[in-house]
């Protein structure tokens, strides 16, 4: 899973300053027209900056091959629906937690409905954002996407095969209920009862199910010594995640560089 669907301002803004990220132009587009739209541009000035940025950064771009691909991500835009989406945070409280970790399964089977209730809460937010009013059924799933996702998100490292096998024990006990086409119905949900008292934040979306790991002490998860995101530790010496280590590295790459330019700047004062 990646974070863009649910932090779309954080990617328009990377956008921005690199550049196209992936192959997906048409996603890409269709972000920066909601970007453009929540700057409170109109939909002719939207058309002018999203064509700039096509010409900054598509190599030969031609507007006769790319105004279908424009046009729809501006069309796309238009729609009163279809807003920015940034979800800085997901907040589980302490009855939230208390609940999932009642149910009578095993850990990974926890942190998979752990996932699920978090994953359940990013859609119930984006649905709020888009019209206004909270969604009150619990459903997860409906196509192969969304079981990668949960995968991906939980870091449970499970094969489809065996996740659905999950899914149908879970079913078994009750906390899930396997519905038409692909759905599923996260009983367990309509059990909690809700409570102020928040226990875990979780701000990256990619790493739900390490969020659960950490929170119940399993061995080798730990925070980035940076951002604070939980991490598995690969050895006594792993401090950063990721995302915190390719910054790192280019920080040091900058100095070394900014080193090497001054000391090549001292021996030519120097000859001179």
């Amino acid at each position: 899973m990646s974070d863009i669907k649910f932090k779309e301002k954080d990617y328009a803004e990377l956008l921005l300053k690199k550049g196209f990220i992936s192959k997906n132009f048409g996603t890409e587009m269709k972000i920066l027209a909601k970007y453009f739209k929540s700057l409170g541009k109109k939909p002719k000035e939207r058309e002018k900056l999203l064509y700039k940025f096509c010409e900054k950064h598509i190599v030969d771009f031609s507007r006769v091959l790319y105004f279908k691909k424009i046009n729809s991500a501006l069309n796309y835009a238009r729609k009163k629906e279809n807003v920015l989406i940034n979800i800085d945070q997901i907040e589980i409280t302490k009855n939230e937690l208390e609940v999932i970790d009642s149910l009578d399964v095993d850990h990974v089977q926890k942190k998979l409905c752990f996932t699920l209730f978090t994953l359940n809460k990013l859609y119930s937010t984006i649905h709020e954002i888009k019209y206004g009013d909270k969604n009150i059924e619990h459903f997860y799933g409906g196509n192969n996407k969304k079981y990668k996702e949960l995968i991906d998100a939980s870091h449970t490292s499970l094969t489809a095969n065996k996740l659905h096998l999950i899914i149908g024990e879970l079913a078994s006990k009750g906390i899930v209920e396997i519905r038409n086409k692909g759905f599923i119905k996260l009983s367990f949900i309509y059990e909690i009862y809700p409570d102020n008292e928040v226990a875990v934040i979780i701000n990256s979306f990619d790493d739900i199910g390490l969020y659960y790991d950490l929170y119940t002490g399993q061995p080798k998860v730990k925070r980035c010594s940076e951002c604070k995101t939980p991490i598995k530790a690969t050895s006594n010496r792993t401090k950063l995640c990721s995302a915190c280590l390719v910054i790192n590295r280019e920080k040091q790459n900058r100095k070394k560089a900014l080193k090497y330019y001054h000391k090549k700047k001292e021996n030519l004062d120097f000859t001179i």
